[in-house]
């Protein structure tokens, strides 16, 4: 299966519109919808959900580009010039980082739900991870019009089909190469019915903040072990060991352990919902302070 030669889907007028951004925002809306849906479930209306999404996406972008910035700072990007700043403004020049994205979504977390304190930041965030595999799901399909997020050379003809590798064009290389983008989509999707599976347990059984250390540990492995296969990346000096390598895995290792730790009752993270307040007596509420799901109405109401 050959890769398209041009990542442009579509223009109005002048403006190109990227099949890379037509994935993003797919991916961003149908993790809108699943966060909506499960919000709904809990008996949440789509106000909490609507202002969830606007603090983690705008939060995730700035911190996504910041981390691909700054370290790019004096070789690709020229702060010293007025130029040099607009290229860093420059969106669709590309250059996001995943890794930012979750800094910057657990600030999102952290900051919608110190604005409405009757939610808790450990059980929000459970549901925000399972939004955010969504939106990696999809939106590695980006990656694929780009033609980027590509692996090793396949040489061996047997192995010359998608999905197991593609045809990369772009910048005259016109080889056969693993689908990254493709193997990372499809652990993803593993790991995200791992995910709606301990979500959909009662909530008295499932201890909050659990699903996204599992999150975090699943990346991890994911992100670590695809490295192998990638062509080019950053090692130690002196070295062939990966620096992306030993920092996903180390997290990994981190979160396995929190995890047992926190399945035994030998840590908690109750410290996350320090802030969190009662719920207002007419307003229907959605995780109070000690994890449980309540729906408080009024008298009128009732």
């Amino acid at each position: 299966m050959e890769t398209p030669s041009t990542d442009v889907a579509f223009k109005i007028g002048e403006l190109e519109i990227f099949w890379y951004a037509i994935m993003i925002t797919l991916g961003l809306l149908l993790a809108f919808a699943l966060v909506t849906y499960l919000l709904r479930k809990r008996g949440v209306g789509v106000e909490f959900a609507l202002e969830l999404f606007l603090w983690v996406v705008i939060l995730a972008v700035v911190c996504c580009r910041l981390f691909y910035v700054v370290p790019r700072i004096g070789s690709t990007y020229d702060i010293t010039t007025a130029e040099g700043w607009k290229e860093i403004f420059n969106l669709r020049s590309g250059g996001l980082t995943i890794i930012g994205g979750i800094f910057g979504g657990i600030l999102g977390i952290i900051c919608c739900c110190l604005r409405n304190k009757m939610y808790s930041i450990a059980r929000t965030a459970d549901l925000v991870v399972l939004a955010l595999l969504v939106g990696q799901i999809v939106g590695r399909w980006g990656n694929y019009f780009n033609q980027e997020l590509y692996g090793l050379r396949i040489d061996d003809p047997a192995w010359q089909w998608f999905p197991f590798a593609v045809f990369i064009t772009e910048r005259n290389i016109n080889e056969w190469h693993c689908a990254l983008f493709f193997y990372e989509g499809v652990i993803n999707f593993i790991g995200l019915c791992i995910g709606l599976t301990m979500f959909r347990r009662k909530m008295d059984r499932r201890k909050p903040f659990m699903i996204a250390i599992f999150y975090l540990l699943w990346y991890g492995l994911v992100r670590g072990t695809l490295e192998f296969l990638k062509e080019e990346h950053a090692t130690f000096p002196g070295t062939d060991v990966g620096i992306v390598q030993v920092i996903c895995y180390c997290m990994a290792a981190i979160c396995a352990v929190v995890m047992i730790l926190y399945a035994k009752g030998v840590i908690r993270f109750n410290f996350l919902d320090k802030y969190n307040k009662a719920p207002d007596p007419d307003r229907t509420a959605f995780y109070n302070l000690d994890g449980n799901c309540e729906v408080i109405e009024t008298e009128e109401k009732q």
